[in-house]
């Protein structure tokens, strides 16, 4: 049955009415027979009071983050909030909102893979058999070695183009054809043996999109409509080109210490079947429940997409282990203090923009976040995921789910005392616990795992670093300012140094502090002339 007539028959049988709200409608009905109840009118109102508290972490995450983008919040299928904050286009002064179009970047790879998907049902490829079955242009010697499984597992060995030096400064920029393309980036001599490890891996898919169009014979573009955003209705989901007019489309920027800046338009089609998509939180929450719902692919498929097949590891979204399935992440995430549960999920990440989709399969909650700017870190954005998934599961696990009871409970303090977003408060509570080394700990690991969310610790750094002088730990507070002025070599932070270890009585170092606060200070203001001056008198005594 073609897709126009899968329409029209769909459109009868569901008496006019969308196939989502037929699903919801019959899954409704058949719990009221086989349970014999139906679920508590005060869902709704549980519902309604939702929305102020998950607009409350958004809130503050737009504040303290500077986040610009939209969100959305769906639960079995029903929008529970969505939002917009910040600027579309800041040189205009218009304002992002619920409608306006981002870059995808990598949570693009999921629709890839689900077109891989749908020709290995239709028997149009196989996934145990390799890049030379399908795509004979590709360098043989390694084409008969990696199968479309470890392309879609990032378990190839092939390099990832994106890695390569001085790529994303000038090569993506260029408009290469795909034979170039290929030749020049994307036909490197393997790193490692096939399958036998995970690094993760932009070349894979846009190997796998060029196999699309060899296995189709049609451009990507076009097989992607087809599939993908005809028949599911998607209407505000497509090819990113930034040279083209897309109305609504969202400019994207870079945040530095000096405010905003507008990022340098790349060739989109450089990144094929791996970060080329736009779309908009709705449109992608649409295809979410299409995907989960089995609606798209068979269940097979979905349960092939979703399952795990690489080697855990915490490099995605620290503190928490993931594994990779085929376009997306799967993880084990915290809720209701039960057994971790499982979420499927994709961040983006490209100059201008980034994005994170959650999927929680068990309680059907959906989280979606779209940036246009490049600098919010995935495991940011992940913990405001689990913020807000946590708050679905303390409001609605009563209601949501005929396994757990009103007597399993939950408290927003369980969360991990490592992820306490206020840095100083993190490593006051580090050195509280395991002394100065302890806080030290602390702030490598924030800083590491949110590298964006911390642009200037300097202020933070010293303010610790006195706080632990006033405690009577001298030591702790030496190590904090050594740490400073390693981080941010500033007069300030060796003039802080300095002082510390000549109370310390440590006169060399304090002396080699002073020279080198000295030597980089402007002595230009009044405050940069007094403590121009002081280092000098300081020297007089030390030397």
């Amino acid at each position: 049955m073609d897709t126009l007539r899968l329409r029209k028959f769909s459109r009868i049988v569901n008496f006019g009415f969308p196939q989502t709200i037929m699903n919801t409608y019959f899954r409704f009905v058949l719990s009221w027979l086989l349970l014999g109840q139906i679920i508590p009118a005060t869902f709704g109102q549980t519902s309604a009071s939702l929305e102020p508290k998950i607009d409350q972490i958004f809130q503050a995450f737009a504040q303290q983050d500077d986040f610009q983008g939209a969100v959305l919040v769906g639960h079995q299928g029903k929008v529970l909030y969505k939002n917009a904050f910040g600027l579309a286009n800041r040189e205009w002064d218009i304002a992002n909102t619920v409608d306006t179009k981002f870059n995808l970047a990598s949570i693009s790879k999921q629709f890839t893979s689900a077109i891989v998907l749908q020709l290995a049902e239709e028997g149009k490829l196989k996934l145990n058999q390799t890049i030379a079955d399908y795509y004979p242009q590709y360098r043989k010697d390694v084409a008969k070695q990696v199968t479309l499984h470890q392309l879609l597992t990032h378990q190839s060995g092939i390099p990832n183009y994106t890695s390569l030096p001085h790529v994303w400064s000038d090569s993506l920029y260029r408009r290469y054809s795909r034979e170039e393309l290929v030749e020049k980036f994307v036909s490197g001599d393997l790193e490692f043996k096939p399958g036998t490890r995970y690094q993760y891996n932009n070349s894979g898919y846009l190997i796998l999109s060029l196999i699309i169009e060899e296995v189709t014979g049609k451009p990507f573009s076009e097989v992607f409509a087809e599939r993908i955003a005809q028949p599911l209705d998607l209407r505000f989901t497509g090819i990113d080109d930034r040279q083209d007019v897309i109305p609504k489309r969202a400019s994207g920027y870079a945040k530095s210490s000096g405010g905003y800046k507008n990022v340098y338009s790349m060739y989109m089609q450089n990144l094929q079947g791996a970060g080329n998509l736009y779309g908009t939180v709705g449109d992608l929450y649409r295809w979410d429940q299409f995907l989960h719902g089995g609606q798209l692919l068979s269940n097979k498929s979905v349960e092939k997409m979703v399952r795990p097949y690489t080697d855990v590891n915490q490099q995605w979204i620290p503190p928490y282990e993931n594994r990779y399935g085929y376009g997306v992440g799967v993880a084990k995430m915290p809720l209701a203090g039960r057994k971790a549960s499982t979420m499927v999920f994709h961040s983006g990440h490209i100059r201008g923009f980034s994005g994170f989709h959650a999927h929680y399969p068990e309680e059907k909650y959906t989280v979606i976040i779209l940036s246009n700017t490049g600098e919010i870190s995935t495991a940011r954005m992940n913990q405001i995921n689990l913020e807000v998934a946590q708050l679905l599961d303390e409001s609605l696990a009563r209601v949501a789910s005929t396994k757990r009871k009103a007597k399993k409970k939950r408290t927003t303090d369980t969360k991990d005392a490592s992820l306490e977003r206020d840095l100083e408060k993190a490593m006051t509570a580090a050195w509280e616990d395991g002394g100065a080394e302890a806080a030290l700990q602390s702030y490598l690991t924030l800083t590491e795992s949110f590298p964006y969310d911390y642009p200037d610790t300097q202020k933070t750094l010293s303010q610790f670093s006195q706080t632990l002088v006033k405690e009577g730990d001298t030591d702790g507070a030496l190590q904090i300012a050594e740490l400073n002025s390693r981080t941010n070599p500033h007069w300030q932070t060796f003039t802080e140094l300095a002082n510390l270890q000549q109370q310390a009585g440590q006169k060399d170092a304090a002396a080699q502090h002073f020279q080198k606060a000295i030597s980089i200070n402007p002595n230009r203001t009044q405050e940069e002339k007094q403590a121009y001056e002081a280092a000098q008198q300081a020297l007089k005594i030390l030397l």
